[in-house]
């Protein structure tokens, strides 16, 4: 929308050039097979030396080899993220060292994202998108709704396996 971006003082330019420009790239995508890896081993190096990635989307629109070999390249001066790739196996990681042949991908991005938490040019924060207070009143209203329901015999929200 053209008239929109004059309107609004923007312009459009294409995913290599954005990164290649930009001091701060932050990620607001959805995942999905489109957005995978949307910063990935092929266009890391294009990113502006300097630059900082924020990415509290979805972990997995980061490919984590490209991230660490961004900062220890110096292309990022850092990066602020609330999402990991493969963060579920970090939550489980004694499957990872108790599973006789674990998933070798899965086990390196696990011990990156360790280098990543343990990075000093890194803020790892917890993910806390609902955390709101509208999300939270959202969520006590219906526990309430739910309790109220079930109290007088007609459950509500029932979920089914």
């Amino acid at each position: 929308d053209q008239g929109l971006a004059d309107r609004l003082g923007f312009m459009y330019v294409t995913f290599g050039d954005l990164l290649a420009q930009s001091d701060i790239i932050s990620l607001h995508a959805p995942y999905n097979t489109h957005t995978r890896h949307m910063i990935n081993m092929e266009n890391v190096r294009s990113i502006k030396h300097g630059a900082y990635l924020i990415n509290t989307a979805r972990g997995g629109l980061v490919e984590t080899r490209a991230l660490v070999t961004a900062l220890e390249e110096g292309i990022l001066a850092g990066a602020g993220l609330d999402v990991l790739e493969e963060e579920g196996y970090m939550a489980d990681d004694t499957e990872l060292l108790t599973t006789e042949h674990p998933n070798v991908a899965h086990l390196q991005i696990v011990l990156a994202n360790q280098y990543l938490i343990d990075h000093p040019r890194v803020l790892v924060m917890p993910h806390n998108a609902f955390n709101t207070n509208e999300a939270i009143e959202r969520i006590l209203a219906t526990t309430v709704q739910n309790m109220q329901a079930i109290g007088q015999g007609t459950p509500i929200n029932i979920v089914h396996q």
